[in-house]
This record gives C-alpha cells, structure tokens and sequence, in this order.
C-alpha cells in the first residue's frame, strides 16, 4: 500500500484535475488530495469485503475455542458457552454501534481531517496518532450508532487518557 509521503509526493507534482497548485490548498484539501492518490494506488478492500473477513475469522476462533473447550481431557463447562453466532453479533453491534458502512463513512472523514493538519505528523508520535484514530473510530460509532451507550464515552476518555500519557515522549 502506498504511504502517505508518497502520496503527498504525487500530490505536491499533479493537480489531481482541479487545477489548483499544492500551495494554494489549505490542509483539508490537501489531505483530500493525498487521500484520493492514496485510494487510487492502493488495492484497499471494500468495507464489505472488512465485514466478510471479520465473520469469518469469528466464525473460525469461535469453532477454535469450541474444540478446545470440548477436546480430549477437557471437562464440558457450560460457564462461558460461546452463544453469539456471527450473524447475530453483527446484528447486536449494529444497534449500539451502527452499521459498519456508516461507521467507516464518519471515521475515515475524521481521520482523513486529522491527517490534513500540520501537527499530525511528525510533531505526534505513534501512539498520539493511534490513540486520535481509535477517539475517530469511537466517535464514528457515536454518529452513526446509539449516541447514548455508555462504552462509546468511556472508550473515549480511556484514548484521551492514552494520549495525555504519551504526550511529550
């Protein structure tokens, strides 16, 4: 996949087709432009295409951690019965979380207006700008998914605290 300095690279040399120079851009536009090179270049996988995985490798460590619950010299435990098929945990996610299509809709438009600002990198280190993605990923599900569920805000104060403690190093 290509990088982001690639991409900036291109789109410092190519008008992309709208005729303005890199230095008349602000940093939305240009982080607009990158992004556009970036998808372009990539062979990056339909959200769809995410979401398929996803239930699959589910599916997979679900019938993982089955077998080994019920294997030789294992007792049978109904303690922690795995219950939630694919499909279902999907559905349940949804409710609180939005659809995954939505999600990705916000969170990619977040993220894509942190990455046009000029503090993003390399005045941010790797885990400020991890613990950005996941307040953006979480703030996705907040606008497309139950605004009201506790663990979307929680989840937001836990990156904030991540990114207060990896400030400065």
């Amino acid at each position: 996949m290509m990088t982001w300095e690639e991409a900036e690279r291109i789109a410092k040399e190519d008008s992309r087709g709208d005729g303005l120079p890199w230095q008349l851009l602000n940093q939305w536009e240009r982080g607009v432009r990158i992004r556009k090179i970036m998808d372009e270049n990539s062979s990056a996988k339909t959200a769809q295409q995410i979401a398929d995985e996803m239930l699959a490798n589910h599916q997979a460590g679900r019938d993982y951690v089955q077998a080994a619950m019920t294997g030789p010299g294992c007792k049978p435990s109904t303690a922690h019965p795995i219950h939630i098929e694919g499909a279902d945990l999907i559905a349940a996610r949804t409710k609180t979380h939005g659809g995954f299509d939505h999600v990705a809709h916000f969170t990619d438009t977040v993220k894509l207006a942190m990455r046009g600002t000029p503090n993003w990198h390399p005045a941010l280190n790797a885990a400020q700008r991890e613990a950005l993605d996941c307040i953006a990923m979480k703030l996705g599900r907040i606008l497309a998914g139950d605004p009201n569920h506790p663990d979307h805000i929680d989840d937001v104060i836990g990156y904030a605290t991540l990114f207060k403690e990896w400030s400065g190093r």
